[in-house]
C-alpha cells in the first residue's frame, strides 16, 4: 500500500543523512540507491554497457553447466569465529551457465553501484571474495583509480569464466583459483606495504566464515576503507552477522542497504559505529531461504 511512498521518503531521509556529516563521496552511490532512474555520468553509462556485454557473451558459451562450491549451512564451522579459523565449505554443485549470467552473478543494478562506489570513494586496491564468473570485478576494476584488483574463487571453472570476462575490461585484474584461506595465506603477506581501500565479500555465506575472513583482513585495511558485505539477508545466519558486524569497533560507519548488502566504513580502534539504514523497503525485513540447502537444489542462487 505504501509502496508508492517508498521513493520519496528514501530521498528525504538520504537528505537528511548526507546533512549529518557521512563522507561526501557516499552522495552519489548513495542518490542512485534512493532515486528510481538517476541520470548516471556518461563513462559511468559506457562502463556499464561493456560490463553487460561481457555478460551477454557468456550465454554463447559452448560450456553449458559449471561446478560451484554452494554455501553451507549454519554452525558448519561451529559457533565461534576467530582470524585463525579454517571455515568447512559447502557442497559441490552443478549451476547453468545462463542461471550463472541472469541470476547468480550481481545483477547490473548492484554491479553499477560497486562501481560508483569505489570510484567516488577513489579506490587504488581492491579485494574481492568470490569472484563468481567475474562480472563484479568487471565493475569494481573499471574504476580509474584502481591499480590493483585481486578475486578469489574456489571453483575453477568459474575462474577461468572469470578471467575471460575481466581481461576484456582490465588489466589490472589478477584471479586466484582455490580457498579463500589457502589464497589469503600467500597474497597477505605480499601485500607488503599495500593496504586494501575497497573489500568486497560476496562468498562463503556464513555467519561464522564472514566474520572469520573479516576478521583476517582487519590488519590489511586502509585507514577509511570500504568493507562491502553481499547477501545480508540471504538467511537468518547472514542476517545475524551482519548485526554483530554493522556494530564492530572499529567501523566508523556502517549502513545497511536496501537490507541486502552491509557497507562499512574502517577507521580502526575502538571506534563504536554508527549505523543507519539507506533505502530500507517498508514493512519486515525479508530473510532468504537458501534452496541449496534443500533436496534436488541444483541451479539455484548459492
Amino acid at each position: 500500500m505504501l509502496r508508492h511512498l517508498q521513493p520519496a521518503y528514501d530521498r528525504w531521509r538520504l537528505r537528511r543523512l548526507l546533512a549529518s556529516g557521512i563522507p561526501s563521496y557516499l552522495k552519489l552511490p548513495f542518490d542512485y540507491l534512493a532515486t528510481p532512474g538517476l541520470q548516471l555520468p556518461s563513462e559511468v553509462q559506457s562502463k556499464r554497457k561493456l560490463v553487460e556485454h561481457q555478460r551477454t557473451a557468456m550465454l554463447d558459451s559452448p560450456l553449458k553447466q559449471v561446478s560451484i562450491y554452494y554455501s553451507p549451512k549454519p554452525e558448519s564451522s561451529g559457533t565461534h569465529a576467530t582470524a585463525t579459523l579454517r571455515p568447512e565449505h559447502g557442497e559441490v554443485m552443478e549451476f547453468d551457465i545462463a542461471r550463472i549470467a541472469s541470476h547468480t552473478s550481481i545483477s547490473t543494478y548492484w554491479g553499477t553501484f560497486l562501481h560508483l562506489l569505489a570510484s567516488s570513494a577513489a579506490s587504488k586496491n581492491i579485494l574481492e571474495l568470490g569472484t563468481c564468473a567475474g562480472i563484479s570485478g568487471c565493475y569494481l576494476s573499471s574504476v580509474p583509480t584502481c591499480q590493483n584488483f585481486w578475486t578469489i574463487e574456489a571453483s575453477e571453472g568459474l575462474s577461468n569464466i572469470a578471467r575471460k570476462n575481466l581481461a576484456a575490461i582490465s588489466d589490472k585484474a589478477t584471479v586466484f583459483n582455490g580457498l579463500f584461506d589457502d589464497v589469503l595465506d600467500d597474497l597477505l603477506p605480499e601485500l607488503g606495504e599495500k593496504k586494501l581501500d575497497f573489500v568486497w565479500i560476496d562468498g562463503h555465506h556464513e555467519r561464522v566464515a564472514t566474520i572469520h575472513y573479516f576478521q583476517r583482513l582487519i590488519p590489511h585495511l586502509s585507514k577509511g576503507a570500504i568493507v562491502l558485505f553481499d547477501d545480508v539477508s540471504w538467511s537468518a545466519d547472514m542476517r545475524q552477522s551482519w548485526e554483530e558486524l554493522a556494530h564492530w569497533p572499529g567501523f566508523e560507519y556502517t549502513f545497511d542497504l536496501k537490507t541486502l548488502k552491509g557497507l562499512g566504513i574502517w577507521s580502526g580502534g575502538e571506534t563504536v559505529p554508527r549505523f543507519d539504514f539507506v533505502a530500507k523497503p517498508f514493512g519486515k525485513i525479508h530473510l532468504g531461504d537458501p534452496q541449496g540447502w534443500k533436496t534436488n537444489a541444483s541451479n539455484q542462487h548459492r
